[in-house]
């Protein structure tokens, strides 16, 4: 009896000890911002090593690691998310935070911007900012149809929202005198028409939908390492775009024609006849259940109108539907 009296104490005081750790080894988010925030104040042509593990814990994920000493924080962020543990994500969601910051305060001289040579209407530019990192700037203009930065920086919200983890890190910045977008720029990435016998994958399908996409086209599809990633949404999130719909009316003829048209665009699906290719990964369907209203107001009132948001509202509670009624989800499931 006294020996188990004895061990019970033990037992106690050695799940104190492993708690004590545990809650060490991730800084609390005041303390790691802290920690990260001098590492900020950097110049382009500095590569100084961040020290990741110092300031945020124990990175256990071997990936995540070497993609934050490699400077690439938005997909470090994304494979961190993807572990699905409390850990992970207040881990990626610290690196977003650095990211974030860095891309909205880090000062841009005229030596840091030049024009990218991938054409498209809104004339992008490429800005370098410090520790590697580089940007696709978007400048307003006000008489072209598929500028509105408005519309790139509330797509990347979208997608932060219900973690579909397509779109990078996009932000309203002032540079060079001229309001615009700044997106993440993904290295190494390759467009999709580079893959043969490339299909979108559900998750893409649905988060068009929600966001009304009517350009989604494979040049403005990246792949790299297996991973899909979405950019060019400055057309999307309109209830009428005159340059989606002639996009979408060309296709139509040229398809009726038998003519060469767009392999990603001309293949639109809708849920109601494909409702099998917009049955989303679990957590993201999880979201859709959960995420109302007035969620999204808060993440999007002030780049879009309120007719705006209640269509995403919209299309989100229509596309639920077709899954309900098809089988795929249940109503209420807490999935």
């Amino acid at each position: 009896m006294s020996l188990q009296y004895l061990i019970f104490p033990v037992m106690i005081a050695f799940c104190l000890q492993a708690l004590l750790v545990m809650a060490t080894d991730l800084p609390d988010r005041n303390s790691a911002q802290s920690c990260l925030r001098p590492y900020l104040n950097r110049g382009p042509e500095e590569q100084t090593q961040v020290p990741w593990e110092h300031c945020i814990g124990r990175v256990e994920d071997k990936q995540a690691l070497s993609l934050l000493k490699k400077g690439q924080y938005q997909e470090a962020a994304w494979t961190l998310d993807e572990g699905n543990t409390q850990t992970t994500q207040e881990q990626a969601e610290l690196i977003l935070w650095f990211l974030e910051t860095l891309m909205r305060d880090a000062a841009v001289g005229d030596s840091d911007i030049s024009k990218l040579g991938m054409g498209g209407a809104t004339k992008p530019m490429s800005v370098i900012l410090p520790l590697g990192v580089h940007g696709v700037f978007k400048k307003k203009r006000l008489f072209h149809p598929s500028s509105s930065y408005r519309s790139e920086i509330a797509a990347y919200r979208l997608d932060r929202l219900f973690r579909f983890r397509l779109v990078p890190m996009t932000i309203k910045r002032h540079i060079a005198g001229h309001k615009g977008s700044l997106q993440y720029f993904i290295r190494g990435a390759k467009t999709a028409s580079h893959i043969h016998g490339y299909r979108k994958s559900p998750n893409l399908n649905v988060f068009d939908y929600l966001i009304r996409n009517r350009d989604r086209n494979s040049d403005n599809i990246l792949i790299t390492k297996g991973r899909e990633i979405a950019i060019d949404h400055g057309l999307c999130l309109r209830r009428f775009s005159i340059l989606g719909c002639c996009l979408a009316y060309t296709d139509q003829i040229k398809k009726s024609l038998g003519v060469w048209s767009h392999p990603v665009r001309q293949h639109v699906l809708h849920p109601s006849t494909h409702i099998r290719e917009f049955v989303a990964s679990g957590h993201i369907l999880r979201k859709m259940e959960r995420i109302l209203y007035h969620d999204l107001h808060h993440e999007l009132s002030d780049l879009i109108s309120k007719h705006q948001i209640a269509e995403i509202e919209y299309r989100k509670t229509r596309l639920l539907d077709y899954l309900y009624k098809a089988g795929f989800l249940r109503k209420f499931s807490g999935m």
